[in-house]
C-alpha cells in the first residue's frame, strides 16, 4: 500500500495513500442482493504506475 507511512512503501515519491480496489463485491444489508461495484483506476495512479516502471527500469541498468 503506496502512501502509507506504518505499512506502506518508504519510497517518498507517493504524496498520497494508493489503495485501489477494482471491484468490490458486498450483499445488501437488508435484501442480501450481492452488489458488485466497479472503478476504473484514477489517473493518479496511472501516472504512478509510469513513474514507478521508469525508476525500476532504470535501477537494472
Amino acid at each position: 500500500m503506496a502512501g502509507d507511512k506504518k505499512y506502506g512503501d518508504k519510497n517518498k515519491n507517493f504524496k498520497k495513500l494508493t489503495l485501489h480496489a477494482a471491484s468490490l463485491t458486498i450483499a445488501h444489508p437488508y435484501s442480501k442482493e450481492k452488489m458488485t461495484f466497479i472503478a476504473l483506476i484514477p489517473a493518479y495512479f496511472e501516472s504512478l504506475f509510469k513513474g514507478a516502471q521508469k525508476l525500476c527500469n532504470a535501477e537494472l541498468k
